[in-house]
């Protein structure tokens, strides 16, 4: 089964799962005032159906803006005016230097290596001046198992985790400017070790495939209709012993997104 499948998925594409989303509008505001007001060509690679765009749009008309995106599904559903290229992100057709700044927001925790490692190579190449990348933040790789064929995979095909050190060395051609934490919120330690825990033992939820989720190696899918009503009718047990639990516990102040924004270096 190709991992591709995965992004066509319709349900990722509306216009309300970013653009009516008040935590995705706030991560698209940090993004937007990383980009310098010198900026005049913005490449937005990985840009799904233009979300960010139609932010950048809607924000600063005198930027030039274009999507790069492999998903057809994607691009069939764009939400922007600019126009979205068909592409994938270790093979961008254009020119080195072509872009002021180019962007990928949520993009390389998905890729597989190989195309990981190319791809920051084709970032760095097609920007003439700035870099802007936005990643989950310290996030705790989770598996769940496909029940059919018994594959283990990320539900959300993150393939790796980042925090500010693997983030400052990702580019060599380029320096590393300012890291943006984006909706910040208290981590309590104790709180996801019982989680974990009554999630995977109790409820069993880990097991079940959220309706998004597609295995990699066979192709299974939950339809809407098979979605574990468990999940649903916990949560606000969940939600009661959290509240109790946090006012008891240590935690860390940590945020959901990172954003990092890098600068040519001079040759």
């Amino acid at each position: 089964m190709d991992e591709k499948d995965y992004y066509e998925n319709e349900s990722f594409w509306t216009k309300e799962r970013y653009l009516n989303n008040d935590q995705e509008l706030i991560r698209f505001k940090d993004v937007y005032s990383l980009i310098p007001t010198s900026a005049s060509t913005v490449l937005d690679v990985g840009c799904g159906n233009g979300a960010f765009l139609k932010y950048l749009e809607d924000n600063n008309s005198n930027i030039i803006s274009i999507g790069y995106e492999r998903s057809q599904t994607a691009i069939a559903n764009k939400v922007c005016k600019s126009q979205i290229i068909a592409g994938s992100a270790d093979r961008i057709e254009y020119p080195d230097n072509s872009f002021d700044v180019v962007l990928a927001l949520e993009v390389i925790e998905h890729l597989p290596f190989g195309i990981y490692e190319s791809s920051l190579k084709e970032l760095q190449r097609i920007a003439s001046k700035y870099i802007i990348i936005s990643v989950p933040f310290r996030e705790r790789q989770r598996l769940i198992k496909c029940p059919y064929c018994g594959c283990s995979f990320s539900p959300y095909y993150h393939l790796r985790s980042f925090n500010e050190k693997t983030m400052k060395t990702i580019f060599e051609g380029f320096e590393l400017l300012k890291f943006s934490y984006i909706s910040k919120y208290r981590d309590y330690y104790v709180w996801n070790f019982l989680k974990r825990i009554w999630y995977a033992k109790i409820i069993g939820i880990e097991k079940k495939i959220p309706v998004s989720s597609l295995c990699p190696q066979c192709g299974f899918h939950m339809a809407a209709s098979e979605t574990p009503v468990s999940q649903e009718s916990h949560q606000n047990h969940i939600n009661k012993l959290k509240s109790r639990l946090r006012m008891l516990t240590p935690y860390r102040n940590t945020s959901i997104w990172l954003a990092c924004i890098y600068q040519k270096r001079c040759s």
